[in-house]
This record gives C-alpha cells, sequence and structure tokens, in this order.
C-alpha cells in the first residue's frame, strides 16, 4: 500500500515539473519584453570584435527580431544573424535585412592586407601567391599543391575588408608522381564503406584522378570527390563517369525471382 501511494506521488511531482516546464517556462519566453530583448542583442553584438555593433540596428517584435543596417562583408552579416539566433534567450526568429557595402578601401590597402592573410594561413605555407588588385576585385596567381590549398587561398582573400570579388587563377601543380597518388586513391575505395571496389574503376594522369562506374547515391559522389581532393598531389578529380544506380533490397531481389 505504502509503495503504491509513493508511486502515485512520484507520478504526480513528474506531471507537475512537466506541466512546469511546458507551461510555466514557455510562458517566459512569451513574456519576454521586446525592449530588454534588444538591449541584450546589442549588448552581445558589441562583445564580439569582428562586428561593427554600432552599425546594426536591431528591432524586435514579440520576439520576432529583424536586423538591418550596413555592414562591410557578407561575413559579418551572416555572423550577426548567428549570434542572435543561437545565443540570445526570447528570440522566436531572425529576419536579416543587413546590407553588404563594402568598405572603400585603396587597391594597395587591400592588396597589402590579402597578403599577410596569406602569408599568415597555416595551410598555405612556403607558398608564393602573386597578388593585385583592381577596383576591389583581388586576382590570385601563382601555384599551389593541391585543391584544398586552392580553396583556402580564395577563402582568406575573400575575408579581407574592401574586396568586392576574388578571381582565383592558382594552378594545381602535382607534388607527387601518378603512382605514388595510384596506391593512396587505390587505398581509399578499398575500404571506403561507400565503394563497391568491383564497381569502380580509375586512372590517374598527371595528377588527374578520373572515376568510371557505379555507385548507390548521388551524395557517394560528391563525398568520393571531397576525399579524394584531399589525397597529396591530386590536381583534380573527375568523377563524370560515375554512374548512380541504387542497389536492388531483397525484397526486390526475390521478387524479381
Amino acid at each position: 500500500m505504502q509503495r503504491s501511494s509513493l508511486l502515485n506521488w512520484g507520478v504526480l511531482g513528474i506531471l507537475v515539473i512537466s506541466s512546469l516546464f511546458l507551461f510555466g517556462f514557455g510562458a517566459y519566453y512569451d513574456r519576454v519584453d521586446d525592449d530588454q530583448l534588444v538591449s541584450a542583442i546589442k549588448t552581445r553584438l558589441k562583445m564580439d570584435p569582428r562586428i561593427h555593433a554600432d552599425r546594426i540596428v536591431v528591432r524586435a517584435k514579440n520576439g520576432h527580431v529583424i536586423l538591418s543596417g550596413v555592414v562591410d562583408t557578407v561575413t559579418e552579416k551572416v555572423l550577426a544573424e548567428g549570434l542572435v539566433a543561437n545565443s540570445i534567450v526570447g528570440v522566436k526568429s531572425v529576419t536579416n535585412n543587413i546590407e553588404v557595402r563594402p568598405a572603400v578601401i585603396e587597391d594597395d590597402a587591400i592588396k597589402k592586407q590579402v597578403e599577410e592573410m596569406l602569408e599568415n594561413t597555416p595551410a598555405l605555407y612556403g607558398k608564393h601567391i602573386d597578388v593585385s588588385v583592381k577596383d576591389g576585385v583581388v586576382k590570385l596567381e601563382g601555384k599551389v599543391g593541391s585543391i584544398l590549398q586552392r580553396r583556402a587561398a580564395e577563402e582568406v582573400a575573400r575575408l579581407a575588408k574592401g574586396v568586392k570579388a576574388v578571381t582565383n587563377l592558382l594552378v594545381v601543380k602535382p607534388t607527387r608522381p601518378d603512382r605514388d597518388i595510384e596506391k593512396d586513391v587505390a587505398f581509399y575505395l578499398l575500404w571506403s564503406p561507400i565503394v563497391d571496389i568491383d564497381q569502380v574503376d580509375f586512372t590517374v594522369k598527371d595528377g588527374v584522378v578520373t572515376l568510371k562506374g557505379e555507385v548507390e547515391h548521388h551524395a557517394h559522389v560528391m563525398t568520393i570527390e571531397k576525399d579524394l581532393e584531399k589525397i597529396g598531389g591530386v590536381v583534380a578529380v573527375d568523377v563524370s563517369g560515375l554512374e548512380v544506380k541504387p542497389r536492388k533490397s531483397r525484397a526486390q531481389v526475390a521478387t524479381a525471382e
């Protein structure tokens, strides 16, 4: 009898706590004052040195936040939205109307900034990259050792203030013999859980990996391409020869038989 009573009280306690959580705490979010919310958001934005908080206008109505104003880069716009949406209690939604206007900076200043950023990027140590700038458009030229380095250089250049666009003319130069690349590609295909080694063939010529065969899903094609691009010395990966053919389930095979 006592155990039954304790059990009943326990169930009742759980129901009470659940009700408080669902209705009490939920009601808290509904009661958040918009003025307090705006104040909290402005304070949070000011705490991040990557954001010019004084150039961002914050409004809120019933927990729905609207951001407007002008910033220098797309990165700053996205960062501001992320901070508001993910770190402020009471925010129900965020409408990002912030306008991106690259700061008017002289081409020489942009060039110097990009060069310094590239030199301080660990993935690009020892790589000589020629940088030129005209009307805010950055042009990258030179040779790098991998596809990832080529992408990294472009991403770094885009982060510089005043940059309107980046023209990436970097050439990936093979740094390893084809036979060494072949060994790494073969090892990857052999052990990859998404590849049937009997269904995929490949060749390597001048650092370019060309694949032919069959895979189960479109997502597998993209995964294989990205994974092989990480292999040292790979200049490009051609997956146009991969066909997507989903495998039949056991039920389908049994029905066909």
